[in-house]
């Protein structure tokens, strides 16, 4: 596929097709480029930033172009990893509210084409027989899933956005942009980054509790049933009552763990946040060597953490020392682009990728 250097630049920066050139890698050419490759103009600025200002747009974008015409392919690892961890770094500051969406795409972009090379460089696969299974999933960059009983629940982009897989049939809902699910009492409970309110599934009747904030998970706390919402607010599930401001100002997903909030946020990079519900006591923690988390789960006194940013699965003890890592970026069996969510079921480990709709599965290790 050949496409022009101005038409890569003006793609519209729709993030359910922005990134869609990837899976074409190494099949995509980029022409009528506006300079030659030069390792000192274009590759020199990038691993450099950290200590001066950000590149530009174009900069960026140009370092992306010669990426997918492979002219950095024969960069040493080192070097490509860290062109990756900057421009990660651009993406995730730029995920705040003064922050820019277009600036923090490209950069976006410009990493995950960095780690599908990094990927083709080092294999990162656990042995064959952890590898349990891999399958495509009929559905637009899903967000999260959740397997309950016999029932099996997708949340996914685009209308219908919930699906429920149960005894070989499938039954959709339409719901306003849902970004996470979870289990509260007997319901299963919609969370979204972007829709005021959640979603609640209760013996087969959806509906969904309108609220001025979006809400990304219930809890009880001092018997109240209460909601955890988008800009780190605790309110009243029912009311929308202010109860709490937890410190974080934007989180983008949550789980809770032995009465604890763990809050992670695009923007906080290499950290997450922890908040006890019992002391209200929170902590900022650094998860080093991930760069992004986009999920976790606890397994037997040891935390699985998702990386967004390079499409890892990274293990780590009760502490958060890092132990070891798994898998890594692209849009094969056995890779992750943009893992959103995993989930640990019935003794293995399943990770769900945004970009690809793929749901694999391995052991734990």
């Amino acid at each position: 596929m050949r496409i022009t250097f101005q038409c890569f630049c003006d793609l519209s920066l729709d993030s359910l097709s922005w990134y869609d050139l990837l899976r074409l890698h190494p099949y995509v050419c980029i022409e009528n480029l506006p300079a030659e490759f030069s390792y000192s103009l274009i590759v020199l600025p990038l691993l450099s930033f950290a200590n001066s200002s950000p590149p530009s747009a174009l900069n960026i974008d140009l370092a992306a172009a010669y990426a997918f015409n492979g002219a950095l392919n024969s960069l040493p690892l080192e070097q490509l990893s860290t062109l990756s961890y900057n421009s990660s770094a651009q993406m995730s500051s730029n995920l705040s509210l003064v922050g820019s969406r277009s600036y923090r795409m490209r950069a976006q972009r410009l990493n995950y084409i960095l780690q599908i090379i990094i990927s083709e460089k080092i294999q990162a696969s656990p042995p064959a027989d952890s590898l349990l299974g891999d399958k495509i999933l009929p559905y637009c960059k899903p967000w999260d899933f959740l397997f309950h009983g016999s029932c099996q629940w997708y949340l996914s982009s685009g209308t219908p956005s919930l699906h429920l897989c149960s005894s070989g049939c499938t039954q959709s809902f339409a719901a306003d942009r849902p970004t996470q699910l979870s289990i509260y009492q007997a319901s299963v409970i919609l969370g979204s980054i972007y829709t005021g309110g959640y979603g609640k599934v209760t013996e087969g009747s959806f509906r969904w509790i309108s609220l001025s904030d979006p809400v990304l998970l219930l809890f009880d706390y001092n018997g109240i049933t209460c909601a955890l919402t988008h800009t780190g607010k605790i309110i009243d599930a029912d009311s929308g009552k202010f109860m709490l401001f937890t410190g974080v100002h934007l989180v983008h997903f949550a789980r809770l763990f032995d009465g604890c909030l763990y809050l992670l946020s695009n923007s906080c990079f290499g950290h997450i946040y922890s908040f006890k519900l019992s002391t209200l006591r929170l902590l900022k923690i650094s998860i080093f060597p991930v760069l992004v988390c986009n999920d976790m789960c606890l397994v037997d006194g040891f935390w699985y953490l998702i990386d967004k940013q390079q499409g890892s699965v990274f293990k780590f003890d009760t502490c958060f020392q890092y132990v070891s890592s798994v898998l890594g970026f692209g849009y094969g069996p056995f890779q992750l682009a943009d893992p959103v969510a995993i989930h640990h079921y019935n003794g293995s480990l399943h990770i769900l990728s945004w970009l690809s709709s793929r749901l694999t599965s391995i052991a734990l290790f």
